[in-house]
């Protein structure tokens, strides 16, 4: 994103970006869930967290508290925090199972 976006109140197709983004987010937490969190209810506590947290963001977007690069970047921020969580959940899987098999 540009300058101009930083000044600029949010367009209907600049909300439309952030909550696709958030979307996005949401449905990665879901996947890295379901492969790495056995017992339901925490898996849907996690997903909810998850989807509140990308919800405020587009709010805080639409409401001007946050420029569009800033919801953006938060987002991207935290899809890379949980593909390093799921990443770290498949190694410790991968060990156990290895464990297991020796």
């Amino acid at each position: 994103m540009n300058k101009k976006y930083e000044k600029q109140q949010p367009t209907f197709y600049d909300i439309w970006v952030v909550s696709q983004a958030a979307a996005y987010l949401t449905n990665q937490a879901c996947t890295i869930s379901a492969r790495n969190i056995n017992d339901g209810v925490v898996r849907l506590q996690f997903n909810r967290e998850v989807a509140y947290y990308a919800r405020s963001i587009v709010r805080d977007v639409e409401e001007g508290m946050k420029t569009i690069d800033q919801g953006l970047k938060e987002i991207r921020r935290e899809q890379k925090s949980l593909a390093v969580t799921g990443a770290e959940c498949n190694t410790v899987i991968e060990l156990k199972l290895e464990h297991h098999a020796a």
